[in-house]
């Protein structure tokens, strides 16, 4: 079978149904290579299958490491020119892109959600988009935010994360109203990326277990050890409560700033509470418990239709490797050597309630999702 696509490949058979291996290929190379007869066989098949391992998810951290394995091995073995897909993209550029013929109809699997851009067609399996021109959209008008139909899974995991970490007695659980995706900026993402990398490769902690856990349901760590924290903060917008989200150009809406500009140092301790709350120095604040969140964003409180309503930042943050903390010291400005990030845990001994995950980068963290809740 020939495949016609940037990577070309003579004489293979495979069992691997046509319509996937031109999107896998598609990913991997943005060159021809000179392989022929069984080194170019070899070299294809091997790749091709293990790539059917990864599906269509090669942007995921959970599968970054894997994928830039698999490019290096196509140099060692072709000589070849490669280039990462860009992220959220099956392409590494527009020429390979539009060398794939029909890619909507190629990539079959998709997702029961409809896209988030033009709520017509069918997601890609594990995207938010269903075509190159939804993408687009995106990269257009980034930072945007796009809402999450209430009855898709996304909704659902973020409402139940929301709901079950909840855990201040005396504050009632809200109703998580709705929730809105969050797209920043290509530099935004860019450093980030870098940075959760650059934290992988100094600690190597993708696929080892978390320290603590129960036995055979401890997980495993991601690359940079990266994990979803909840942030709360001042909102003077009514950004979430309408039926768009567009972001307001006030300089002291920090929910708004953060979406566009990301977190910023600079500000750390500036509002009436962080100022009285800095346990560990001035860093960067995020919690796994979402009533924590909470008391840190009575500023965002507003009324729409005669009902209350608060916001929160849900965040990818790069924990990479963590030092415990159980007491205050208000002195930090850094983790101690070889740590990425502090570990506020509460303890008998100590003086905090609640997690808290202290980072002092301002590339180890990205808004990733905006909740709405009633209270």
């Amino acid at each position: 079978m020939l495949l016609e696509t940037p990577f070309t490949v003579r004489k293979i058979t495979t069992t691997t149904p046509p319509l996937k291996t031109y999107a896998y290929t598609a990913q991997v190379k943005r060159s021809t290579p000179t392989w022929t007869g069984t080194q170019a066989n070899t070299v294809a098949m091997g790749v091709v299958e293990k790539l059917q391992s990864l599906a269509l998810q090669t942007h995921h951290v959970h599968n970054v490491e894997s994928f830039h394995k698999l490019q290096n091995q196509f140099t060692v073995a072709g000589r070849g020119v490669d280039k990462p897909v860009f992220q959220r993209s099956l392409w590494c550029s527009i020429k390979c892109r539009n060398l794939t013929p029909n890619w909507q109809s190629l990539v079959v699997e998709r997702s029961s959600q409809l896209c988030l851009v033009c709520k017509r067609e069918n997601a890609l399996q594990s995207r938010d988009i269903c075509s190159d021109a939804c993408q687009d959209y995106i990269t257009r008008t980034a930072p945007c935010l796009l809402n999450l139909p209430t009855n898709g899974q996304k909704f659902k995991d973020i409402s139940n994360q929301f709901v079950k970490t909840w855990k201040h007695a005396h504050k009632p659980v809200p109703d998580v109203t709705s929730v809105w995706k969050i797209y920043c900026g290509e530099a935004m993402n860019n450093r980030y990326n870098a940075y959760r990398d650059a934290v992988e490769r100094k600690q190597q902690l993708a696929g080892k277990p978390f320290p603590r856990g129960d036995g055979m349901r401890r997980r495993e760590m991601t690359a940079g050890n990266e994990q979803r924290r909840f942030h709360g903060t001042k909102m003077n917008c009514f950004i979430g409560l309408l039926t768009s989200a567009s972001l307001c150009y006030d300089n002291t809406c920090a929910i708004c700033c953060i979406i566009r500009e990301g977190y910023k140092l600079k500000f750390v301790g500036t509002g009436e509470i962080s100022l009285a709350f800095q346990r560990f120095g001035r860093g960067l604040y995020f919690s796994g418990t979402s009533s924590k969140s909470d008391d840190y964003n009575e500023k965002s409180l507003k009324s729409y239709n005669g009902l209350k309503y608060k916001a929160m930042l849900l965040n990818k943050v790069v924990v990479g490797k963590g030092f415990p903390q159980t007491v205050d010291d208000t002195n930090l400005v850094k983790p101690p050597n070889d740590y990425d990030s502090i570990l506020g845990e509460p303890s008998p001994t100590g003086n905090l309630n609640y997690d808290e995950v202290v980072v002092y980068n301002e590339a180890a963290c990205l808004p990733q999702y905006l909740i709405i809740y009633r209270v």
